[in-house]
């Protein structure tokens, strides 16, 4: 039998006897205080306590291990090794997901055992089985993911990125209270009377948030084996991008029922996902040489294969920002100076990106994120609120065109920007080609 290399690895890396004992003994002396305070039985306190640290052991545990099972090679200076090996990426994948989650599982799965012979309506144990397991995976899965992309950006420790971990820790907790209310009280959170209206269409609200959680969970795989194959030095077309952005503008979609607003969410939809690409591109500068070298040898494979992510997401935004400007817009203004117009937006979105790509390029782009955050600022914010303050509203609309009380303005105060900073990053384009490539 050939098992996964990768899940043998971690498994000697997390077994130990002290574990396999102390984790089922601590448990045990827990669930008996339980089982007193129940009354010398398994009642609603085991239940509900079980419950609660099967969510800890799974969910933050369980994150802090999987974000360390790509984050520790990089701390110890072992993943180069990993990298020359013959491993697959979907291997590579399973194995450091299922592998350095083996104790939590462990752990877990003793609390949910326990949480089953305890909770006195058992007809919706399937149910809720479904929701621990289907959860608890999926942030392991995003967790690894999210570990991946900080290794890529040199990031080592696993601390800072725990905020957001702890607040969809309580998000999730507080959705499976209600679960486990109905469970215990026999209030049917999905019962048959709760209906989601998709696309006009009436569905389950129970089978709905099965598909979802399946649908988040495969999304997740397939971004970590993307990664994974492009840490290996595997090249491959983005189709996987093209149809996550798809996918999610067609689910969210789904939610509205007037044409409009399926067309805004799926434009705002690519507008979030070019920005968090363009954030989350490792070596975009790189990315960005190698993309004009490959045009200037007209070899478009490999041009393809190393389009951006964000070039993708501001591409398909394009023909639902032109569906948008045609349209009648409830949105035209939102306040009596701010106006939702598509084009301008668009154009908005073309110039951080081109700003972020700028300081990107320079010699020394560690600070990029933080200079294009306060360029941001100023033109976002500051400066305008100056200029107006002080009665020179037509001077302000220059820098923030959404102010412009008619499209054509600030869409023409949008194409100023845009031309500015072409010329500004074509000469650090070109200044960049001569140097070669950036190291």
């Amino acid at each position: 039998m050939n098992l996964n290399p990768e899940l043998q690895r971690q498994f000697y890396l997390e077994y130990s006897p002290a574990r396999l004992i102390g984790i089922p003994l601590a448990l045990w002396l827990l669930f008996t205080l339980c089982y007193y305070i129940d009354g010398y039985q398994l009642g609603s306190a085991s239940a509900r306590t079980a419950f609660t640290l099967f969510l800890i052991i799974t969910l933050i545990w369980g994150a802090r291990q999987s974000m360390n099972s790509i984050m520790e090679e990089f701390r110890e200076r072992t993943w180069d090794i990993q990298r020359l090996s013959a491993i697959e990426p979907w291997t590579l994948v399973w194995g450091k997901l299922l592998g350095s989650n083996m104790m939590v599982w462990y752990g877990g799965l003793l609390c949910l055992i326990i949480y089953s012979l305890a909770t006195p309506d058992g007809s919706h144990l399937p149910i809720v089985w479904f929701y621990c397991l289907g959860t608890g995976l999926t942030v392991q899965s995003i967790s690894l993911l999210i570990g991946q992309l900080a290794a890529q950006r040199g990031q080592i420790k696993a601390g800072a990125l725990f905020l957001p971990i702890i607040i969809g820790f309580f998000y999730i907790a507080s959705k499976f209270s209600s679960i486990t209310a109905f469970s215990e009280a026999g209030n049917d959170l999905f019962s048959d009377n709760q209906r989601i209206i998709w696309y006009g269409m009436s569905f389950d609200s129970h089978l709905f948030y099965h598909f979802s959680l399946l649908l988040a969970l495969f999304w997740s795989c397939v971004g970590n084996y993307r990664f994974m194959a492009q840490e290996l030095g595997i090249r491959s077309l983005p189709w996987a991008w093209i149809a996550f952005n798809f996918c999610l503008m067609i689910y969210l979609a789904g939610y509205f029922s007037s044409e409009y607003s399926i067309t805004l969410t799926a434009f705002l939809v690519t507008v979030v996902l070019t920005y968090l690409s363009l954030i989350t591109e490792p070596d975009i500068a790189r990315q960005t040489q190698n993309l004009f070298r490959y045009a200037k040898l007209k070899a478009w494979q490999r041009f393809a294969e190393e389009m951006p992510l964000w070039c993708i997401s501001f591409v398909l935004s394009i023909p639902t920002a032109l569906h948008l400007s045609l349209s009648t817009q409830p949105l035209t203004a939102l306040t009596s100076l701010f106006h939702f117009y598509p084009l301008p937006i668009l154009l908005l979105l073309l110039r951080d990106c081109s700003l972020f790509l700028y300081f990107n390029l320079e010699q020394n782009s560690r600070h990029a994120v933080n200079r294009t955050l306060l360029i941001l600022a100023m033109l976002y914010a500051i400066i305008p609120g100056i200029l107006s303050f002080t009665g020179i509203s037509w001077l302000a609309t220059l820098f923030f065109p959404l102010w412009a009380n008619s499209e054509s303005t600030a869409l023409v105060a949008a194409l100023f920007q845009i031309f500015v900073l072409a010329y500004l990053l074509f000469l650090r384009i070109k200044l960049a080609l001569m140097d070669g490539p950036k190291t």
